[in-house]
């Protein structure tokens, strides 16, 4: 290996392990002035160095690689031109957006097709326009990218919000930070292997024994369950409000819980066992979001990097530390993670439908009492039922959809 590919090859791990060079220095057993020389080309990196990297480096590619997936955006644009960004950044025109008789984060309109946001300030342009995509966001923009959009990327989302900037700026120049990316949050789902998965508590337990080290203050776990069954535990670095917000979960415990579904039905129907979620905001998730679309950086490594640089994970053999084989295997191979995409459309009514099926018990006990009784309340309360002004966009843009002519609300 030639001197540029060893030193090449040690700031890129370092990097991605997420180490200072104090504590790289300290982990190959090497000083640190020779650290800094090896790194910055002034001497050719010694073999038994490269060698100490390797035995670190010697993890397993993991039989279940994250997959990542941007799992909540938002993006704010100094404009009241709340239309022009649905049309030229969202790509939606045309859809039914519904305008809310409430307001959010001190913004005083919203409008918003399923669980697409829009929200916008009629008086301060600082504030301008929000996009907010929640999860559920994500995944139906994704299917729109796909069906309705050409195939469409979120790389490509980020170049129209730059080009919407660079056009919006050569008008109003004198608008400073018009684009920010105020939060963006990265998913890494680990599959369910049926010879096992990483134990989440086993962190908890090495914290306690001083075998992880964390750079966040704080940390929270917590075990919970739901009726009684399970629903997983859940390890939390960091506070809601810091730039950088880690949450790790059994989330093949919580969906078992949510859905009342037997743990296996769930491995077979999703195949997901832990989820490791990086939020992140203001300038963190700006430059995060710049760096991987300027430097065509891959955002899920990135997100990979940060946890690595936020916590460190040790096992000891014979009083021996050394960077622990299960975890790193997971988190350190440079293979062992790929970014996805999961597009989901949005069906009209199928939210309506899950609650029905609710109390559809209910309205058949009253049609049996009212057999009996020989009252009429059901008909009278279905005649005065109306659908709700939110509502009525959806049932007018499918109907245009499917071609039906002469529809009536």
């Amino acid at each position: 290996m030639s001197k540029e590919m060893k030193q090449k090859t040690l700031a890129k791990i370092r990097k991605h392990l997420g180490f200072s060079r104090k504590e790289f220095a300290e982990l190959l057993e090497i000083s640190l002035p020779s650290l800094k020389k090896y790194l910055e080309g002034d001497v050719v990196i010694p073999d038994k160095v490269m060698a100490k990297l390797q035995s670190l480096m010697k993890f397993e590619h993991s039989d279940s690689p994250l997959e990542g997936k941007v799992d909540f955006l938002r993006i704010r644009f100094k404009t009241f031109d709340y239309e022009a960004v649905i049309r030229r950044v969202l790509k939606l025109e045309g859809k039914p957006f519904v305008s809310l008789n409430h307001g959010q984060y001190a913004y005083d309109n919203i409008v918003q097709f399923n669980h697409i946001k829009v929200l916008y300030s009629s008086k301060d342009v600082d504030m301008g326009v929000l996009v907010e995509l929640s999860g559920q966001g994500c995944r139906e923009l994704e299917y729109y990218f796909e069906v309705e959009q050409s195939g469409r990327t979120w790389e490509d989302l980020l170049k129209d919000c730059f080009a919407f900037e660079k056009k919006y700026m050569a008008l109003s120049s004198d608008v400073k930070h018009f684009l920010k990316f105020t939060r963006i949050d990265i998913a890494l789902d680990e599959r369910f292997l049926k010879k096992g998965n990483y134990d989440l508590l086993v962190l908890k337990e090495k914290r306690e024994q001083g075998l992880l080290r964390t750079k966040s203050k704080s940390f929270k776990f917590i075990d919970s369950d739901s009726n009684g069954q399970s629903s997983g535990c859940s390890i939390y670095f960091g506070s809601r409000n810091s730039p950088i917000f880690l949450n790790f979960y059994e989330k093949d415990l919580e969906q078992s819980a949510k859905l009342d579904l037997p743990l296996e039905v769930v491995h077979d129907m999703y195949g997901f066992k832990n989820r490791y979620e990086v939020r992140m905001s203001d300038n963190q998730s700006d430059l995060f979001v710049r760096e991987w679309f300027y430097q065509r950086e891959n955002p899920v490594q990135k997100a990979i990097t940060i946890i690595n640089d936020k916590l460190h994970v040790f096992s000891k053999t014979k009083g021996q530390l050394h960077l622990d084989h299960d975890w790193y295997r997971l988190m350190g191979s440079y293979e062992s993670s790929k970014f996805v995409v999961e597009p989901q459309e949005f069906i009209v009514g199928e939210k309506e439908y899950r609650w029905y099926a609710q109390i559809a018990s209910a309205r058949k006990y009253l049609e049996k009492l009212e057999s009996i009784t020989g009252e009429r309340r059901l008909k009278m309360i279905d005649d005065e039922a109306e659908v709700s002004e939110a509502k009525r966009p959806e049932l007018i843009y499918l109907a245009e959809q499917k071609g039906v002519k002469d529809f009536v609300l």
